[in-house]
């Protein structure tokens, strides 16, 4: 809230040629009430239904379809699957995919807003989610699937593909499932570690050729399968010590560009980056805890990089601004009896980092964050969105500096609900509405979004 204050005092110039002295003092002490207060009681980190918990068990993941509705699932072993997307005012179950018996565990990946799910059940079982019910892809995938040692991705082209524990890739070609490739043999002195297959160990680059990572004589690298061979990508990302070995997890961004994510018992995490030739260090994580586990990764689409670690038990998420600059910590997650974050996604709609988390009973929860992500605000670099008044409580009315035009505005709640639209050239928005809160304005100049919250006070 507090870049909304430094906004209204900023500009309270323009606002004295539009009140008299008696509103505008009226106006300040009504923006410092709110700045104190809500500074005060209000937490960084809040649940997407304004409460917890969760049930049907933990190892709990989270993905967006592109109108910014939050999607969960959830695995245990007594409850099976529970799936879940949040309508705006509360979390609607989904059906549940079909399983008999224990269910070892699943991935599940969305590909044009369709739901897909991988499920270890009786041997790997993978379905797609037509609105009402899973429909099965296929029989029984072939190959040998252990508990969570498998990674399910689909393509560009809506293309599924699963690797597994066997060091099998197999391809769904729209009737059955086939094995396509095998792995190169990991190498060294630790054989157990180094077949690790996880969740992000694959993921298709933009023309669809699997990316995945692998370790050969202690050297972890990135190689490319096009559909008949495997060839290296850029040079070797980094040399393991015998028995220190790093897990690797790959992420791709919005700008189709790649991203190594690395964790290790007794060192710290780090991320590389690859330019076109060679992997190079993205951002600086030296104030990172050693820790192991999955490395979870995601983007804004202001260029903020986010990151985590699966067994943070700090309760801590971490966000950087570019290459050179340095991951800083953000709010610690309110919350003392959660086992470990599970999941980390940015709402392609609000840019808000979500995180799901397993408490230590068997339930699971997601939260957001509304808190300030760098040292300026919310505001996405390098544009100067004014907006007056703010707290607003009738008309809302956005400058900027530039002289670039605003246009085609959209307001959402701070659960990333869409409330309020308008294309073409925007000047002003009628908040008068809209309940008492916190809102997100999200507005296009020079062909690039930029987000800014503000506040509505009656």
């Amino acid at each position: 809230m507090g870049c909304f204050a430094a906004k209204y005092f900023n500009h309270k110039n323009h606002l004295a040629m539009e009140t008299t002295t008696t509103q505008k003092r009226t106006l300040l002490f009504s923006a410092l009430v709110l700045f104190f207060f809500s500074n005060l009681f209000s937490q960084p980190w809040s649940y997407v239904t304004g409460n917890c918990c969760l049930s049907g068990g933990g190892s709990s993941e989270l993905l967006f379809k592109s109108d910014g509705t939050v999607v969960s699932a959830a695995f245990s072993v007594s409850a099976g699957i529970v799936v879940r997307e949040f309508n705006g005012s509360a979390w609607q179950s989904l059906a549940a995919p079909p399983s008999t018996g224990v269910v070892g565990w699943f991935d599940i990946e969305i590909h044009n807003d369709q739901l897909y799910i991988a499920v270890v059940n009786n041997g790997m079982k993978v379905y797609q989610y037509n609105g009402t019910a899973w429909v099965q892809l296929g029989s029984t995938v072939p190959g040998s699937f252990s508990s969570t040692n498998f990674d399910f991705v689909v393509d560009g082209a809506g293309t599924p593909y699963i690797a597994c524990f066997d060091r099998k890739l197999y391809k769904y070609d729209g009737t059955a499932w086939s094995n396509i490739h095998t792995f190169p043999q990991m190498q060294g002195n630790n054989p157990i570690a180094y077949f690790f297959i996880s969740d992000n160990t694959i993921v298709p680059d933009i023309n669809n050729d699997l990316l995945y990572v692998i370790n050969v004589a202690n050297r972890e690298s990135v190689y490319k399968f096009d559909g008949t061979t495997s060839t290296m990508v850029g040079d070797t990302i980094i040399y393991n010590q015998p028995f220190y070995q790093y897990t690797a997890q790959l992420y791709k961004n919005s700008s189709n560009e790649i991203f190594a994510a690395f964790s290790a018992f007794g060192n710290t995490p780090f991320i590389k980056k690859f330019d076109g030739t060679a992997w190079q260090q993205y951002g600086d994580t030296t104030g990172f805890k050693p820790g192991a586990g999955n490395s979870l990764l995601a983007f804004g689409n202001n260029g903020k990089v986010y990151f985590s670690v699966s067994s943070n038990m700090s309760r801590v998420i971490h966000a950087t601004d570019g290459a050179s600059a340095p991951f800083v910590a953000l709010d610690s997650i309110n919350r003392t009896d959660f086992t470990q974050v599970t999941d980390l996604e940015v709402n392609p709609v609000t840019n808000q980092p979500y995180v799901a988390f397993n408490y230590i009973s068997d339930t699971y929860d997601v939260m957001y964050y509304s808190g300030v992500t760098s040292g300026s605000s919310y505001i996405t670099p390098n544009y100067d969105i004014q907006l007056m008044p703010n707290p607003a409580n009738a008309l809302l009315h956005i400058a900027t500096t530039y002289t670039d035009e605003v246009e085609n505005a959209m307001v959402y709640d701070m659960a990333g609900q869409l409330l309020l639209q308008m294309s073409g050239r925007v000047h002003e928005i009628d908040v008068s509405k809209l309940p008492t809160g916190m809102y997100v304005l999200s507005v296009q100049i020079n062909s690039q979004r930029v987000h800014c919250k503000f506040a509505v006070q009656h």
